[in-house]
């Protein structure tokens, strides 16, 4: 029936083979959210799956998992969630919308060029602020305390921007 209405000729369709076939994306390790309200959601997949249109796949340079645990932490830092807040758009009733190009604007510090014990303490607290997350629905004040001065650390010893590779 698509093809009697000429849904092989798209031109997304026409790329695929078969045209009916799912698009073929790899796993991004961290998923955000396109919308919201309140706190940007930041999910690390570590179950290898494929995301949804209601994130954006985050796919860093370095494929190092320390390295993407500190990165997930690091944008729910109160640096990185300032820097994003000037870049989303807000609809009514205060929905809020991320675009791939709204992350590529925040500067973050080189994590792979960063001192190991910085990364590493950023990516401890992933478990604690995942649990949190679960169990309270929010973070701890405590929890946002110790990732707001780690992230503060990296952002004041680095002031590069990291390359971040997005797929919506």
């Amino acid at each position: 029936e698509g093809a009697a209405q000429g849904l092989p000729q798209r031109y997304l369709l026409s790329k695929r083979k078969p045209w009916y076939s799912m698009e073929k994306v790899n796993a991004a390790p961290i998923w955000i959210g396109v919308f919201g309200r309140g706190r940007l959601r930041v999910i690390r997949n570590r179950s290898g799956v494929a995301h949804l249109t209601t994130y954006h796949g985050l796919r860093p340079h370095d494929a190092d998992p320390v390295l993407a645990d500190a990165l997930a932490v690091l944008l729910q830092s109160s640096i990185a969630v300032r820097a994003i807040e000037r870049t989303r758009r807000v609809f009514g009733a205060g929905l809020e919308k991320v675009e791939p190009a709204d992350l590529l604007d925040i500067e973050l510090p080189d994590l792979p060029a960063a001192p190991r014990a910085r990364v590493m303490r950023l990516a401890r607290c992933l478990p604690v602020l995942d649990a949190q997350w679960r169990e309270q629905g929010a973070p701890s004040a405590a929890l946002l305390r110790e990732i707001d001065e780690a992230a503060a650390g990296l952002f004041a010893e680095h002031d590069t921007q990291e390359s971040l590779a997005l797929q919506a």
